[in-house]
């Protein structure tokens, strides 16, 4: 009774032989690295720098055409006033239109659709230009981010695998050994068997 529950205790899987069965399972380890990939890469669409996500700068300012400064400055629309004449309420009232990026671009009361569309395609380039230039840092960054995790927990599974062998490696040495002894004994014995019976004859 005492052997059959010693025998069924030293069958049973331990933690160390769980982990180092499910660090062979190369198909489990493929299947995460697929999932993985496929996380990393929706995110990394998500997050990808775009004109709507770049915030406003004042730089842009700078960096518009002519026409455009001169739209936005109002030089471009304004009509010459009678001398003395007040210059209408309107006219003090900026006009607010919404760019790309979801910032409200100040213009005089009295720009035309038509003008305005001109700043605010040119305003549209710039931040597309912007976009541009923060996409392969960003991607690079992801990148690193995707590859990093796969690399630690491969080495990880690859020195336990090895400390697993290495620890196992001696005790399957020590058991084949003794087999080898018994199985010596037991030819030994059968040897002998004979020589007595004659004996005994």
């Amino acid at each position: 009774m005492i052997a059959s529950v010693q025998t069924a205790a030293s069958r049973a899987p331990t933690v160390p032989s769980m982990i180092y069965r499910i660090g062979k399972s190369w198909q489990l380890w493929v299947t995460l690295a697929v999932i993985w990939t496929l996380v990393a890469a929706a995110s990394a669409w998500i997050d990808l720098p775009r004109a709507s996500g770049v915030p406003h700068d004042p730089e842009f300012l700078s960096k518009f055409s002519f026409e455009s400064s001169a739209i936005v400055r109002g030089t471009a629309d304004a009509a010459p006033s009678v001398r003395g004449a007040p210059a209408p309420l309107w006219s003090e009232t900026p006009r607010l239109l919404l760019m790309a990026n979801g910032h409200r671009l100040a213009f005089p009361a009295f720009t035309t659709d038509q003008r305005a569309s001109i700043v605010e395609s040119e305003y549209r380039q710039l931040l597309d230009v912007r976009a541009n230039e923060q996409r392969w840092p960003f991607l690079l960054e992801r990148l690193a981010w995707w590859l990093v995790p796969l690399l630690i927990a491969g080495g990880a599974l690859k020195s336990f695998s090895s400390g697993f062998d290495g620890h196992k490696s001696p005790r399957s040495k020590t058991n084949a050994g003794g087999v080898a002894h018994a199985a010596k004994r037991a030819a030994d014995a059968a040897v002998c068997l004979p020589a007595h019976g004659q004996a005994w004859e």
